[in-house]
């Protein structure tokens, strides 16, 4: 059968249509045009070459099949029948979906296909799929929608107080694409908080070296450091009231977290000291040797408040975080129905991946998610995911699609249901990889394969020289001056004390080659840029270790980031940049050398790691 420019196709549904079903429509409608010249018509009447079919079949999934002047595209469900356009279109028709906001497409003209069908894909490997959101709503929330869908991502976590910036509009618009949007993240604040109840509760609140904490000055949502107080019922009631009015308010939400805030600051009353009991501290490899593990004290409240919200609400789920110092379940505690488990590989090894049992830190997080397995009786469990390293990395190199596709064969093997992972907008050039090549992953698919096709059609006859780039900033993640593939913990310190000056100065000559092959394609300026932001931090980091200022250039770098941002060249996220190098330049100014954020139990876990790669290179050089 033909398919190319002139022709005038009919749609004909054999469902209900829906607006998601009508989305679809209008998205291959769009794309058929785009690529082949393709007219494709909803209205009434003759004069088609062919038909469309629309259609339900109780097979999980969806499949394109190709008949006698007409094509079907046959799901399980209405969002089903979306996936299926966009996976057409990409397989078919020439589209990459690599970015928010700009789809590229090479045309394909006329093209002809056999009977029979076409493409078919069943139930995805994990069930939810997609990323955790820690910025408000903006003008690029539809391109980001948009996107989702046509990635196949179905599942958005978000903090409460920006979810309370989602106008109706906005979220009929994800909900008509298939995602599901979770309101919670940290929000032990968020449900009491302390200015409101401190005054007249402060038995509500941790008590820390027998003084209850309370709201001060400097307090910050980054860090705050400061929980409730987790055995007591009063607090425990305020939480299931306060859950159960929120969705009495949000009725479109179905899923709700319950989460300490961030950092530490457990409570050490009588009464959490007793349920804790023996102090156990946490382990190196998940940021916590220096704390006890709270897993009990947290998960008896996540046990009480879900019986509670269940007994009034039992449609919803709650949600809670695995994490740093209560990253293991409690060991009388069971995961049940109405439960949902973050699994939050802090600080992971990027160099290895999940499935390479040699390293020490990425086996203590399959370790957890088989102690979660292990404890599951009909919840879920979801890997939430740092694939831009972690919030203050900086843009530096991840270049970690190769290792997804094992990744996410190894959390659905080991009972995990769905991976989400921090990300944002703005670090799209330097991370977007990642995300592509997650969404594909998540179905089962060969990353590698969507990463060669999407370079191919972004880059045309420049995708070998965009490969290569790839190639190099890969090693600059994975390179050591001494040539021994170590442990990476994704902080900025570990990068640049360790490589080579000449790979920086390589990943910039290659992206200056293939921005000049590339001109009017905007991912080969982004990654100009890219490049020589990186060789800038390289500089400002040799010139500081040498006791040399840095000051000026590290100015000069946040401008540069500002401006390009500014042009649309999106590889970082500029508050991220000045808020590191604030505590970089106060560093500076007190006459001592820069190590990361200023936090000093996060700088002895960087300053001890960099000491182990330091070694470990003179033991290979001993040998």
């Amino acid at each position: 059968m033909r398919w190319g420019a002139g022709d005038r196709w009919q749609v004909r549904f054999d469902l209900e249509v829906e607006p998601t079903v009508e989305l679809a429509v209008q998205e291959l409608a769009e794309f058929a045009m785009d690529s082949c010249g393709v007219r494709i018509v909803s209205e009434p009447g003759d004069g088609g070459r062919g038909v469309i079919r629309f259609g339900h079949d109780a097979t999980p999934g969806y499949r394109v099949e190709i008949g006698h002047e007409e094509i079907s595209f046959i799901a399980s469900n209405a969002v089903n029948l979306l996936y299926a356009v966009y996976d057409f279109a990409e397989q078919q028709l020439g589209h990459c979906f690599f970015e928010p906001g700009r789809d590229r497409c090479r045309p394909v003209g006329t093209v002809e296909w056999s009977a029979g069908v076409l493409l078919a894909q069943g139930a995805p490997m994990l069930r939810h799929r997609g990323f955790i959101q820690e910025y408000p709503p903006d003008a690029r929330s539809r391109q980001l929608a948009d996107w989702m869908a046509r990635n196949r991502m179905n599942y958005l976590l978000t903090w409460m107080e920006y979810y309370d910036q989602y106008d109706p509009e906005l979220k009929d618009y994800f909900a008509t694409r298939g995602v599901e949007i979770e309101s919670g993240h940290h929000n032990f604040e968020y449900f009491v908080p302390m200015g409101e109840f401190y005054d007249d509760h402060p038995e509500y609140f941790a008590e820390i070296g027998g003084n209850r904490v309370g709201p001060s000055s400097d307090d910050t949502k980054l860090m705050l450091s400061k929980q409730i107080c987790t055995s007591n019922p009063h607090v425990r009631e305020l939480l299931a009231d306060k859950i159960c009015e929120y969705a009495a308010s949000h009725p479109e939400v179905s899923t709700l977290s319950l989460v300490p805030n961030d950092g530490f600051g457990w409570c050490e009353c009588q009464s959490c000291t007793a349920l804790l009991g023996e102090k156990v501290h946490g382990q190196w490899e998940t940021v916590s040797a220096h704390v006890y593990q709270a897993q009990r004290i947290y998960h008896a409240l996540i046990d009480d408040v879900s019986d509670r919200v269940a007994q009034r609400r039992p449609d919803l789920t709650i949600s809670f975080f695995a994490y740093v110092n209560y990253l293991h379940p409690a060991s009388d505690f069971i995961l049940r129905p109405g439960m949902l488990a973050h699994v939050a590989l802090y600080w992971r090894c990027i160099n290895h991946s999940l499935t390479e049992p040699a390293c020490p830190t990425n086996s203590a997080y399959v370790s957890a998610l088989d102690a979660w397995d292990e404890a599951n009786r009909g919840g879920q469990v979801d890997v939430y995911e740092y694939y831009m390293g972690v919030n203050l990395y900086l843009s530096l190199p991840m270049v970690h699609h190769g290792l997804l596709g094992d990744e996410a064969r190894l959390i659905s093997d080991h009972g995990g249901d769905g991976v989400l992972t921090q990300f944002h907008l703005d670090n799209w050039g330097a991370y977007g990889l990642n995300y592509y090549a997650m969404a594909r992953a998540a179905w089962g698919d060969t990353p590698d394969v969507a990463i060669t096709r999407g370079l191919e059609i972004l880059f045309g006859s420049a995708a070998g020289l965009a490969q290569s780039f790839l190639d190099t900033v890969d090693r600059l993640q994975r390179d050591p001056v001494d040539g021994v593939v170590n442990c990476l913990i994704p902080v900025p310190r570990l990068v640049l004390s360790q490589r080579s000056r000449s790979l920086f100065n390589q990943a910039l000559s290659q992206a200056e080659q293939l921005a000049q092959a590339c001109p009017d394609e905007p991912l080969a300026a982004t990654w100009l840029a890219w490049a020589r932001f990186l060789l800038g931090l390289k500089d400002a980091f040799d010139a500081n270790a040498s006791g040399q200022p840095a000051a000026d250039q590290l100015h000069d770098l946040l401008d540069a980031a500002r401006r390009d941002e500014a042009d649309g060249l999106h590889y970082a996220v500029t508050a991220k940049v000045e808020l590191l190098f604030s505590r970089w330049l106060r560093s500076e100014a007190a006459g001592q050398q820069w190590c990361h954020s200023g936090m000093d139990w996060e700088d002895r876990y960087i300053l001890e790691r960099e000491a182990e790669m330091i070694a470990a290179a003179g033991d290979s050089r001993g040998h």
